[in-house]
């Protein structure tokens, strides 16, 4: 066994508790398909599009590793049109593993916002998340230099004595705007939607040391902007029963800017989609500085039909680095999942705020902000 002074163990807590300091003021976990979990990157998007949206990440990045870094996620939200000044209430759960599991970060947060019309084309919406968070750290993952024999390697028990606390729990707080435009001069003609989106989450940055000192987690800042430009193609399905279906095809380029205490990234890229098929690629790097290229993202999915008003996407995306340093670990491999059920509503029609609205003389309104209601990309 190989001895440790009392000098070199007050050395070897001072570099766990640096790595530990380091992990906890990291980035956030990040997905490539950002545009398939919107919540996780802005709580405006909370019922921003009409009926109940369901959707299941999941992330393996440096897969060739002995120790990958795993994400998932989950999140649901629901629009609601009938209160005025209501967007929707949705819910989001996530899970990031390090590493070998060492260091773990599950958050759940309740979010809500509100809608804001501003005419016939325009409307802003506001939206608000307030998440629990849990940090947790496993030491007997940890190796440590008196487990390790010059020979044989690790054979040897610790003398190492972990620290009570493995476990911080504290309460976070998100807020975020988003901006659209929707040109839908006649449902049949092509319509182009403009979105223009802010965020900032650890608002009042909270603690996450596993110790005495702060370590206050730094705020993130997302900003975002995509425009989806449809075509819609109706056509008779059945000549008998003169049944009319549409068929779409979207273009949708964006951009994503994110930045987080000393670190930053910026996604930019393209999604196509013609029924029932969805392509994608992407370009994702650190600075603006295009000489140090980072990453290459493709995706492609499907999108499967259960009638007009209910779908089921499936989408795989592979992250290809593009520097020569990490080529071999793997990229990442990102899958999602998503439900979505355009009928849905919290309330029913003959409900009270429903009545509230007629009776204030709002139904002009409410045909405007029908025509608002766009579908999904």
């Amino acid at each position: 066994m190989i001895y440790l002074n009392k000098n070199t163990k007050y050395i070897l807590f001072l570099l766990i508790y640096i790595c530990i300091q380091l992990n906890t003021q990291a980035q956030d976990a990040n997905y490539s398909q950002f545009f398939n979990n919107p919540i996780y990157y802005n709580p405006a998007y909370v019922g921003i599009n009409k009926g109940l949206r369901a959707s299941l990440n999941y992330r393996n990045q440096w897969p060739n590793l002995p120790n990958d870094f795993r994400t998932y996620g989950f999140s649901i939200d629901i629009a609601e049109r009938r209160i005025p000044g209501s967007g929707g209430i949705g819910l989001i759960f996530n899970k990031d593993v390090a590493g070998a599991g060492f260091l773990e970060t599950t958050n759940a947060g309740l979010a809500l916002s509100t809608r804001i019309p501003m005419g016939l084309k325009f409307y802003t919406q506001v939206g608000i998340m307030a998440s629990i968070i849990q940090k947790s750290v496993d030491w007997t993952k940890f190796i440590f230099t008196d487990q390790l024999n010059p020979k044989y390697g690790n054979i040897n028990n610790s003398n190492f004595v972990p620290l009570e606390q493995d476990n911080n729990v504290y309460p976070d707080f998100d807020i975020g705007a988003i901006f659209r435009f929707v040109d839908n001069k006649d449902i049949s003609d092509a319509k182009t939607v403009g979105t223009i989106g802010v965020a900032a989450f650890h608002v009042f940055r909270p603690n996450e040391s596993f110790f005495i000192d702060n370590s206050n987690l730094e705020r993130r800042i997302v900003i975002h902007m995509d425009v989806l430009f449809q075509n819609m193609d109706r056509y008779k399905k059945n000549r008998l029963k003169k049944k009319t279906t549409s068929r779409y095809t979207k273009i949708n380029p964006g951009i994503i800017y994110q930045y987080q205490g000393e670190f930053q990234s910026f996604s930019l890229g393209l999604n196509i989609y013609k029924n029932p098929i969805y392509i994608g690629l992407w370009y994702r790097n650190e600075d603006f500085d295009f000489s140090k290229s980072e990453t290459l993202i493709a995706m492609l999915g499907i999108n499967a039909n259960f009638g007009e008003d209910i779908r089921m996407k499936m989408l795989y995306s592979f992250d290809m680095s593009l520097q020569n340093n990490i080529v071999g670990a793997g990229g990442a491999h990102e899958f999602t999942l998503i439900f979505e059920f355009d009928s849905l509503e919290l309330f029913s029609k003959s409900n009270s705020s429903s009545n509230f609205n007629r009776d204030m003389g709002n139904t002009r309104r409410k045909s405007n902000m029908d025509r608002l209601e766009c579908s999904p990309f």
